[in-house]
């Protein structure tokens, strides 16, 4: 049984084998010449979980005098150069609260100083649903086709975040034993825990 955030409660194998086959980035055909993208199954759809990563590409077409700038979107953000008289910008993360219905706002974030920068952080804090006793996230393990189980949430930084976002998604798939080597093998990223 596969969790249905829409409804609140699983859904049977067979809808779940169903939605599996409409996942997966080798069903997508891109031909740059005619500017098109091709789905290979009706019924895909393509979903903007990594598209927010892009918030560096807005940040580009500012340039000039509009370098000062941060943008932001969901869990995604890029910045420029820092506010005159400031070195840096501030970016606070929030701490995963450890039982449900602590309140993460009540927590003492981490501030990360960026400039130049990109941040994404993904996870289940805000989106997800529990059936059964069970918390599932609103990212979608590829491999079983159902929301990754428990708490999760995976902050990563780096110089554009394209890169931060996708990573920040594969890491929380591939949880810490096998996404962190993923993360470190990127060049010029910082790991919020300090350690590069």
């Amino acid at each position: 049984m596969a969790p249905s955030e829409a409804h609140g409660r699983a859904t049977g194998r067979g809808a779940s084998r169903a939605a599996r086959a409409l996942v997966g980035y080798r069903k997508l055909h891109l031909d740059a010449g005619a500017r098109t993208a091709k789905l290979d199954a009706h019924g895909m759809l393509l979903d903007g979980g990594i598209a927010k990563g892009y918030a560096d590409a807005a940040l580009a077409l500012l340039g000039g005098a509009a370098s000062i700038a941060l943008i932001a979107g969901g869990g995604d953000i890029a910045v420029g150069a820092p506010p005159p008289g400031e070195r840096a910008w501030r970016v606070n993360i929030l701490p995963l609260p450890t039982i449900a219905g602590d309140a993460a706002a009540s927590a003492r974030p981490d501030s990360l100083w960026l400039r130049d920068a990109a941040v994404s952080t993904s996870g289940d804090a805000e989106q997800f649903v529990e059936i059964g006793g069970v918390r599932y996230s609103h990212i979608i393990d590829p491999r079983t086709g159902v929301g990754l189980r428990g708490r999760n949430s995976v902050t990563v930084v780096a110089p554009k975040a394209t890169i931060t976002e996708g990573l920040a998604k594969a890491a929380s798939v591939l949880g810490p034993k096998r996404g962190l080597p993923l993360v470190d093998t990127y060049p010029r990223r910082r790991r919020p825990d300090g350690q590069h």
